[in-house]
C-alpha cells in the first residue's frame, strides 16, 4: 500500500497534482506491467465509465484482415477514433497519443515505459505462450503472432511486426508520422527528428514514470492523491515444450544488433524519464541489472518445466522485490546525508573534524597536513586557495581562534 503525499518530487513530469475533474486516460505500452497499473488505478479512482483492453490503427502496423478477427475482440479495435465513447472517466489501452488526445482533449494523460530491450523480449515470450486455441479467435493476426515461434533473430527482422517490436514507445507517441511506416522498421536517418518529437509529446503527460523506478508506485499514489495497490505480476504463462529453447542459443550477435537497433530511440526516453524521476540512480548500471535479471527469468521461462519455472521466478521476483527495498533505503539514507553536509552545523564544525582526523594520527603526516589545509581553507574562506596571510583577512573571532588553534597543530605534525 502506497499512501498519498502532498510533497511531489523535484523534476518529475507532472505539475500541478491530478484534477479529479478530468478523465484519466492510460496510454498503455504493450508489455510494461500496464494490467497491473491498470487494475491499480482503477481501484483508486473508482471510475463509473470505464474503456479498457482497447488497441487502435497503428497497433497492427500494415495488418487489414480485421474481418478475420473474433467478434468480441474486433468491438475493441479503433479502426476510426471517433468510435470511441467520450463518456469515459478512465481510458487504458494500446491506443497511440494521437487516437487518445483526438479523442479526449480535456483529460490527463499518463504512461509508464520500461527498459526496452526487456520490453522486447518479454513481448517476443508472451506471443511464443501463446496456444493455438488461445490465438483461434486473432483470425489472420495469429500468423503475425506465431512468428515468435521462430528463433529470436528471425522473428526480429520481420517486417510485418515492426510495429509491436521496434521503437514501439516512440511509434505510439509520434504517430502517423511519415517517417514511421506501418510496415518494416524505422531508419536511423530520421532518428533525431523523432526523438525530439517524441519528447515534446512525453511533456504533454500529466505523469510518467519507468516501471524500474524503485518510488515508481509511491510516486504515482503523490500525484492521484490517493492510496494505492499496486501488485506487478508477470503474466506470461507457461511456454509449450516444443517452442522451449536455449536463450544463450538465441541471443546470437544478429539478434542482439536487432535488439539494440529496436530499441535505440526508445532506450532514449527511458533513460531521459528515470533520469528525471530517480536522479540517484545511474541508468547505466541499472539497465545492466535489469538485463542480467531478466537474462535469470527468461532463460527459465524459456527451457524449465512449469514447476521449476515459477519456483525460480518466484525467487527472482523476491530479489527483486529486495532491490527495490535497499535502493529506497539507499536513496533516502543519501538524501539525508546530503542535508547534513548542506548544514551550517556541518560547515561550522568542520575544522574541528579536521583537527581530530590529525590528532588520532589515522592519516601520513605529509598527507595529513596537505588535508588539513585545504580543508581549513576551504571552511573558512569557502574556497580551495590558500590565503597569503590569514590572520589579517576578515575572520570572526571564533573563526580566527580556530584557525590558529589548527595551524598549531599542523606545524607540530610537520
Amino acid at each position: 500500500m502506497f499512501s498519498r503525499s502532498k510533497n511531489l518530487p523535484v523534476g518529475a513530469f507532472f505539475e500541478p497534482p491530478r484534477d479529479p475533474a478530468l478523465p484519466t486516460v492510460f496510454m498503455h505500452v504493450p508489455k510494461t506491467s500496464g494490467t497491473a497499473m491498470s487494475r491499480s488505478l482503477i481501484d483508486a479512482l473508482r471510475p463509473r465509465v470505464i474503456i479498457q483492453k482497447c488497441f487502435d490503427r497503428p497497433h497492427f502496423g500494415a495488418f487489414h484482415e480485421f474481418d478475420t478477427i473474433g467478434a468480441d475482440l474486433r468491438k475493441r479495435i479503433y479502426l476510426d477514433q471517433e468510435t470511441i465513447p467520450r463518456d469515459a472517466e478512465f481510458v487504458s489501452g494500446h491506443l497511440s497519443y494521437a487516437t487518445l488526445s483526438r479523442s479526449f482533449k480535456q483529460a490527463q494523460f499518463v504512461t509508464v515505459l520500461r527498459e526496452p530491450i526487456s520490453r522486447i523480449l518479454s513481448q517476443w515470450l508472451f506471443w511464443r505462450s501463446q496456444t493455438d486455441e488461445s490465438l483461434f479467435r486473432w483470425g489472420a493476426w495469429a500468423r503475425h503472432v506465431m512468428s515468435s515461434r521462430r528463433p529470436l533473430a528471425d522473428f526480429l527482422v520481420h517486417e510485418d511486426i515492426a510495429c509491436q517490436i521496434d521503437n514501439v514507445v516512440v511509434r505510439m507517441l509520434v504517430w502517423p508520422h511519415p517517417h514511421i511506416p506501418d510496415r518494416g522498421f524505422i531508419d536511423s536517418r530520421h532518428d533525431e527528428t523523432l526523438v525530439h518529437e517524441a519528447i515534446l509529446k512525453l511533456e504533454r503527460f500529466a505523469f510518467v514514470d519507468a516501471i524500474e523506478n524503485p518510488d515508481f508506485p509511491p510516486s504515482l499514489a503523490r500525484w492521484l492523491g490517493k492510496s494505492l495497490n499496486y501488485d506487478r505480476e508477470n503474466i506470461t504463462p507457461s511456454i509449450s515444450p516444443e517452442f522451449r529453447s536455449l536463450l544463450h542459443e538465441e541471443l546470437t550477435p544478429k539478434a542482439i544488433d536487432l535488439l539494440e537497433s529496436h530499441s535505440r530511440l526508445d532506450h532514449r526516453l527511458w533513460t531521459k524519464v528515470i533520469t528525471r524521476r530517480a536522479q540517484h540512480l545511474n541508468t547505466e548500471k541499472l539497465q545492466r541489472r535489469i538485463l542480467m535479471t531478466i537474462a535469470a527469468r527468461y532463460s527459465c521461462l524459456l527451457s524449465s518445466a512449469p514447476e521449476e519455472r515459477d519456483r525460480m521466478s518466484a525467487r527472482v521476483a523476491n530479489l527483486e522485490s529486495t532491490i527495490q527495498r535497499q535502493q529506497l533505503c539507499v536513496a533516502q539514507l543519501e538524501a539525508d546525508l546530503a542535508a547534513v553536509r548542506s548544514s551550517n552545523s556541518w560547515r561550522v564544525t568542520r575544522p574541528f573534524r579536521v583537527a581530530a582526523r590529525l590528532l588520532i594520527g589515522s592519516l601520513k603526516p605529509g598527507e595529513a597536513v596537505r588535508l588539513a589545509r585545504k580543508e581549513l581553507s576551504e571552511a573558512i574562506h569557502g574556497t580551495y586557495a590558500t590565503p597569503t596571510n590569514p590572520a589579517e583577512t576578515d575572520l570572526t573571532e571564533p573563526a580566527r581562534t580556530v584557525y590558529h588553534a589548527l595551524r598549531q597543530v599542523i606545524a607540530r605534525k610537520q
